[in-house]
Order: structure tokens, then C-alpha cells, then sequence
């Protein structure tokens, strides 16, 4: 069953080996070149594996990767049944300061090993139970740049006033977690503000 078609990847809910699972295959771009287009989509799943692996290894949770299918370029993962942390916070759920400072203090770990999500927006992170589980690191990479990390945390930040401008002063305890969680954490964060300002004033 398609649950989403972006302009990236096609996501289908399957049942694989008694299992329901997600099925995450990159779309072609028949605008580039074939071969050229299938190597993208390659070195692109590649890299979402390896980001979303190395995420758990810091204790951040993601769907476990059950297959990787490179030839066909899909990825068959769990399949988290939570709820969007999007709809958490425009709920009456209580402990949402709790919520946004768990939020940062799990982007500053990815960040502090050099992982940049691509995508960070609270559609994007999952709650089920105490956990948060993050998604879609289809446009995520492995860089240690200050400006990479900063436009990311930039992102999340312009989303969520987006998503939640009501509560937005919230978005203080994300970086309260994230500060607490990234030793170098105050150099991305400036670079955060400064991305802002530029938005502002160009």
C-alpha cells in the first residue's frame, strides 16, 4: 500500500515475511543521465543506511533496516508504529519542554559525530512510548562542517515556528538539549543565527 510519493522515494507499507514493514525505494529521474541516475540513487541509499546505523550506534533510535536491496534501490525497515511529533505538540500533551529538550539533546549527538539529517522537522521524528525515533535520512550526509550542521539546525528551527509557532518559544529547550548533548554545540548554533540573519536581510 503507498503511503507517500515524493519526489524522491516512493514509501509502501508491506508485509514482508509475516512482518509489516516499510518499503522505501528511490524514484528515477528521467531527466539524468541512466547511468548516471542509477549510480546517484545508489551512493544515496548507501548513505541513508550508513547514516541511520551509525544513529543507533549512538543510541538514537531509527527503524531497524531489515534489507537493502541496491539493484532495485530499496530499503525494507520497520515499520514504527508512533505517533508524528508534529501532532504531539499540537496536543494536549504535557511534558512538551521534556519532549523539545529530548528533540535537541539527540540531534546534538547525531551532530556531534558528524550527522546531518537533511531533513529535520518534527514530521520527521516519531513518539512511541518514551522513545522519539527519527526518519528519513534521504537527504542526510557525513560532514564535521560547522555551516552543514548549522543550515540543519536552521531547518529544524524554521519548521518548527512553521509547525508551531504557538509554543514556539519552546524551541529554547531543543537547544537547551542540544547544548547539553554537543560539546561544540554553541559553534553550530551561532551558525544557526547567523543562516537566519542572512535569510532576513538579503
Amino acid at each position: 500500500m503507498l503511503i507517500r510519493k515524493g519526489a524522491e522515494a516512493e514509501i509502501r507499507l508491506e508485509d514482508w515475511n509475516g512482518r509489516k514493514v516499510v518499503s522505501k525505494v528511490r524514484v528515477r529521474k528521467g531527466y539524468r543521465n541512466t547511468q548516471l541516475d542509477e549510480r546517484l540513487r545508489s551512493q544515496r541509499i548507501k548513505t541513508e543506511v550508513k547514516l541511520m546505523t551509525e544513529s543507533r550506534k549512538l543510541g538514537i533510535s531509527v527503524p531497524i533496516i531489515y534489507d537493502v536491496d541496491l539493484a532495485g534501490n530499496k530499503i525494507v525497515m520497520e515499520f514504527v508504529e508512533g505517533e508524528r511529533v508534529k501532532d504531539v505538540l499540537e496536543s494536549g500533551y504535557e511534558d512538551k519542554p521534556g519532549l523539545c529538550r529530548r528533540i535537541g539533546e539527540d540531534v546534538g549527538k547525531m551532530h556531534g559525530e558528524g550527522i546531518a539529517h537533511g531533513d529535520l522537522t518534527t514530521s520527521n521524528i516519531l513518539q512511541k512510548g518514551d522513545r522519539l525515533y527519527f526518519i528519513d535520512f534521504s537527504l542526510g550526509e557525513k560532514t564535521k562542517e560547522v555551516e552543514v550542521l548549522g543550515v540543519d539546525l536552521h531547518l529544524l528551527r524554521e519548521g518548527f515556528f512553521s509547525a508551531h509557532s504557538r509554543i514556539f518559544e519552546l524551541f529554547e529547550e531543543v537547544l537547551d538539549g542540544y547544548l547539553a548533548s554537543h560539546e561544540k554545540g554553541s559553534e553550530v548554533v551561532q551558525k544557526m543565527n547567523e543562516i537566519g540573519s542572512r535569510g532576513r536581510y538579503t
